[in-house]
């Protein structure tokens, strides 16, 4: 009686994965940790205390400034803050924005208001290599909101005697671009103002002195001299009803387009505030 031998199901040697595939696993898992880290330290940018990068400083430069020697309406206030802040919304990343304002009691210990650097909102930002909705909390809570809350109280001073607004222009001039005049990156003028020079040695409400002239003749063009090479100034030209015989183009271009020029720099959009 002859016998068959059976196999029994299962009794064979079950195949295991084999130990290269693990390692290649564990190495591509490896690879993939190291450039992801590569990719953040790449993007990893050492800040000074303003938010600037240590490296380079700053990706551009504004100086605003707010005339804080004349009152402004109801709706000249929401005009303004709305302007200035559609500016900061969408300044560039690294920016570096200082907000001003000037009046006859702060001009010999001017400071900033708010000075920082645009940080970055996140915009393109990845979940793998960073933290996109924390970028733009610290964007908004670092950056926007004490620029915005300043603007709403600059808007709000009390009306002086004087509008010394060349020698604010001047002072802004020095503490705000300063040594950063001479670097390559931008630089932007941001003036809020009626720009209606009055003190007791210059002003624009006395006849036949819409130009330069009367200012060179009596030195006071080099007194009040800054430096302004290569900045781009943008003007919020209040309107003052009563005084619409002195302000509109004539004021801009008669006066306030040469002196800029005179400084160095190029005046490039004047937006009228109304009301």
């Amino acid at each position: 009686m002859s016998t068959r031998k059976v196999r029994r199901r299962g009794s064979g040697r079950r195949k295991k994965p084999s130990d290269w595939g693990i390692w290649v696993v564990i190495a591509v898992l490896i690879i993939g940790i190291g450039w992801l880290y590569r990719i953040a330290s790449l993007k990893h940018v050492d800040l000074d205390d303003l938010g600037c990068p240590v490296k380079g400083g700053a990706s551009a430069y504004t100086v605003i400034l707010v005339d804080a020697t004349d009152s402004y309406s109801g709706l000249q206030r929401i005009q303004i803050v709305q302007a200035l802040s559609e500016y900061v919304q969408r300044s560039e990343e690294y920016e570096r924005i200082s907000l001003f304002t000037v009046n006859e009691a702060n001009l010999a210990s001017l400071s900033p208001i708010v000075d920082r650097c645009n940080p970055g909102k996140g915009d393109g930002a990845s979940s793998l290599d960073s933290n996109p909705r924390l970028i733009r909390k610290r964007w908004q809570e670092e950056f926007v909101t004490p620029l915005e809350d300043a603007l709403d109280r600059l808007v709000r001073a009390p009306e002086e005697a004087e509008s010394p607004i060349l020698r604010m222009i001047q002072a802004v001039s020095v503490i705000g671009f300063g040594r950063h005049i001479e670097k390559a990156a931008p630089k932007r003028l941001l003036v809020v103002s009626d720009l209606l020079e009055h003190t007791e040695r210059y002003s624009h409400y006395e006849g036949g002195q819409l130009s330069l002239e009367p200012l060179r003749q009596t030195g006071l063009l080099t007194e009040l001299s800054a430096d302004l090479t290569n900045v781009e100034v943008e003007i919020l030209y209040v309107s003052r009803p009563e005084q619409r015989h002195i302000q509109g183009r004539r004021h801009i271009s008669g006066f306030w387009e040469q002196y800029f020029e005179e400084m160095g720099a190029k005046v490039v959009e004047v937006q009228r505030v109304s009301g």
